[in-house]
């Protein structure tokens, strides 16, 4: 719900299907830091009365807008597109000091309709602690039994790599530069006179016919635009005339919603992407003795492994290295791999260090694999009678 911490009790949503869309805060978009580029004074001013936030389109938005065949508006494929609507509230803790808060209102930077909240029925409504809501489903056209309104849908934009003329690309990057935003002024009025016109044109919308060209969308993270549904019969409701109290360029708030599909707010990093999936390779550590014993079954990737020449640690060593080749991150041929680790398990087991002064054999490796100390100055003897089968080739002669 998107608010301007000034101004509580102002609110305005994006509804679909009755329920108001996840918003998420506009990062780019500070109020209290004035960005390069503005340099009126009224520019200054909306800047800092601007709440900006973005809705994500809900997944059943799928239909393109010219993904059934179209000769004009009002198609299969955007009656599929699901509504939208705009849900604005005035409620406590707001004090309304001026005849109306008017409502002005676009979609896609076409002027939608104009909205009132009066004083004197604000007032009522406050005393049964009932807030005012007003909200606005479509673009209305004609007056009285004639009024028709047509349905806000969103559509997803089709693109195209067949445009290449200059022109109509230039043409589609100024319109694209306002597709994709909703934006409501909320002004302080006077009490104005009855009658008057909406400025709306339902044919500045998009067709259900029409491809945008990818060079007119480069850098720009959107994904859908509004179409607008069949026409249907409806009710026009009060149109006021109003003068601005403040002028027209000095807004008491200015909402803005930036709609995009759930993957493209994830390219713009406004969602968190969802982290791929990956193998985790187990540690030696992490296998018991039990679990490395039932990898280790007899068959034809171990059979050529006497395990029993081994300690418990090697063995798990052993077990991951298998459990890693049947997932298929093995590199090189197997068989030799095997044959590396037999011999180095065996050299492993051979090489023994026998201290002169007490006799005790240690592992040349330590005990919990940690480097055995030998003292300074004493003689060690290293045992290679027990080395393994291939190993000894340099030294068999040498006796």
């Amino acid at each position: 719900m998107a608010i301007l911490d000034t101004c509580p009790g102002i609110t305005v949503e994006i509804l679909s299907n009755g329920n108001p869309l996840n918003e998420y805060a506009d990062t780019d978009h500070d109020r209290t830091k004035l960005p390069a580029g503005i340099a009126t004074e009224a520019g200054k001013y909306q800047h800092s009365r601007t709440v900006s936030t973005y809705v994500c389109i809900p997944s059943s938005a799928l239909p393109s807008a010219s993904s059934a065949p179209s000769s004009g508006p009002g198609t299969a494929a955007q009656n599929l597109a699901p509504k939208f609507a705009i849900r604005m509230t005035v409620s406590p803790p707001y004090r309304m000091d001026s005849a109306k808060l008017r409502f002005d209102m676009a979609v896609d930077g076409i002027p939608v309709w104009i909205s009132h909240c009066a004083r004197p029925d604000y007032n009522k409504l406050v005393k049964t602690k009932t807030p005012w809501v007003e909200g606005v489903e479509g673009v209305k056209e004609g007056k009285g039994r004639g009024c028709l309104m047509r349905a806000f849908r969103f559509g997803k934009l089709d693109t195209t790599s067949e445009v290449d003329s200059s022109a109509m690309i230039k043409r589609q990057r100024m319109r694209m530069s306002k597709v994709g935003t909703i934006t409501v002024h909320v002004h302080r009025v006077n009490f104005g006179k009855r009658g008057g016109e909406i400025r709306s044109n339902a044919r500045h919308f998009l067709h259900g016919d029409e491809a945008i060209a990818e060079k007119a969308l480069k850098g720009e993270s959107k994904s859908h635009g509004t179409v607008l549904g069949r026409p249907q019969r409806a009710t026009r409701g009060p149109v006021w005339t109003t003068n601005y109290k403040d002028g027209r360029e000095h807004p008491l708030i200015v909402f803005r919603f930036l709609y995009r599909s759930e993957e493209a707010l994830k390219h713009l990093l406004i969602i968190p992407r969802t982290p791929s999936p990956s193998a985790v390779t187990p540690a030696a550590s992490d296998i018991s003795d039990a679990e490395s014993a039932s990898m280790l079954v007899p068959g034809e990737e171990n059979h050529d492994l006497n395990l029993s020449e081994y300690t418990s640690a090697q063995q798990r060593e052993i077990a991951v290295f298998l459990a890693n080749m049947k997932r298929g991150n093995k590199s090189g041929d197997g068989n030799v791999k095997k044959e590396r680790i037999e011999k180095r398990g065996k050299r492993t087991k051979a090489m023994k260090v026998k201290s002169e002064s007490s006799g005790r054999d240690d592992d040349l490796f330590g005990r919990g694999g940690r480097s055995a100390t030998v003292p300074a100055g004493k003689k060690i003897e290293i045992d290679l009678t027990d080395v393994a089968d291939g190993d000894e080739d340099e030294d068999e002669d040498g006796d």
